[in-house]
């Protein structure tokens, strides 16, 4: 899966102060070939910027109760401790 120019958030590179060149970009996307877990955040990551493009101009949510931010963020940290004791018994 090559990256693609357009698939990284060019709004966030001029705040963190980097921007790739076209060079950097093939080497990055070589590198990340053989990293699943690599390319799984990636794909997050665009899904995740699309999903946010798509919500540009629609009508916000209600902030979350705290008590389902923290069952949220607690079922997010049992999936990512299941990934990783997964990943340390391979």
């Amino acid at each position: 899966m090559p990256l693609e120019s357009d698939s990284l958030p060019k709004p966030l590179s001029p705040e963190l102060g980097f921007s790739l060149s076209p060079a950097e970009l093939e080497e990055m996307s070589q590198q990340l070939q053989g990293c699943a877990p690599c390319l799984e955040f990636i794909r997050s990551l665009e899904t995740t910027v699309k999903l946010c493009k798509d919500l540009h101009g629609a009508e916000h949510p209600a902030p979350l109760d705290p008590s389902v931010h923290e069952q949220l963020l607690r079922a997010y940290e049992s999936v990512r401790a299941s990934k990783q004791q997964a990943s340390n018994e391979t």
